[in-house]
């Protein structure tokens, strides 16, 4: 093999053979993932959670930024399916609070593997905000219809033209910008529209905004970046992160199937 970028190797195909994880990332503001290391049933945490457990604490992957839920109602639950963890989200009480919220900051880019479960709520919250003195108020990110939706700057709504498959996983990712904001589904194109500014506060939790607009879903990765565009090359590195979940060695890209390729390689 042949030296390849990020110290890696390039074998006979010209794939570079490399360990990251988003904790490489500059402007990383949140990463997590579920799994025994990361959810426990009690706060502090010490009893990992197992199948079917309620989560108490969610351990985040880097900054030490957790989020917690101290109302057993309210608490998801970790399920192990087909060799993967995923956190289940029911639809009706089920949301986790940041501890302590984060400020909002721009650009921000939010990618998170779903699988949504069912329409209903029509109105789903993916990640939360403090609505401050508004418009608008309420989450920023949400479902809608199955399609994945943006509500930002002064009641702007972008929803993508495509819906999610019930049922089976997609990596969706969410760009707010100051005047644009953008939604990709996987490996599809990109749809993007201008919207007006509003007053950055606080992320707050994942689903739910008193308890209403709760996902249906279950999640697996989640990777938030703030105060930086997302470079082509750094684009590829968390699409194949995301895309090789469950990892074989955690947190790092080492299936062949979704090694990195050199500098120029066209986003999976």
């Amino acid at each position: 093999p042949l030296p390849g970028i990020d110290g890696g190797l390039v074998n006979s195909l010209g794939r570079v053979a490399t360990t990251w994880s988003p904790s490489d990332l500059g402007n990383l503001a949140f990463w997590s993932t579920p799994g025994p290391s990361y959810r426990f049933e009690d706060d502090p945490p010490t009893v990992p959670c197992g199948d079917g457990d309620l989560e108490q604490f969610f351990a985040g992957r880097a900054l030490n930024r957790n989020a917690v839920q101290t109302t057993s109602a309210l608490r998801p639950s970790m399920l192990f399916s087909n060799g993967q963890y995923f956190d289940h989200w029911d639809g009706t009480e089920s949301e986790i609070v940041f501890s302590p919220p984060f400020a909002q900051q721009l650009p921000c880019y939010v990618y998170v593997g779903i699988t949504l479960q069912s329409l209903t709520p029509t109105i789903q919250n993916i990640i939360n905000r403090d609505a401050g003195s508004g418009p608008p108020y309420g989450p920023q990110l949400f479902l809608s219809s199955g399609r994945p939706a943006i509500y930002w700057g002064n009641g702007t709504v972008i929803t993508h033209s495509a819906a999610l498959t019930l049922g089976q996983r997609h990596i969706i990712r969410f760009k707010i910008m100051e005047g644009t904001v953008g939604i990709r589904i996987d490996k599809g194109a990109e749809q993007t529209a201008s919207t007006a500014s509003t007053t950055l506060t606080l992320w707050t939790k994942i689903s739910g905004s008193t308890n209403s607009f709760q996902l249906a879903a279950n999640t697996d990765t989640m990777v938030m970046t703030q105060t930086g565009s997302i470079s082509t090359d750094d684009d590829t590195r968390i699409m194949a992160h995301m895309q090789s979940y469950p990892y074989s060695t955690e947190g790092a890209i080492s299936g062949d199937n979704w090694l990195l390729l050199p500098r120029g390689f066209t986003n999976p």
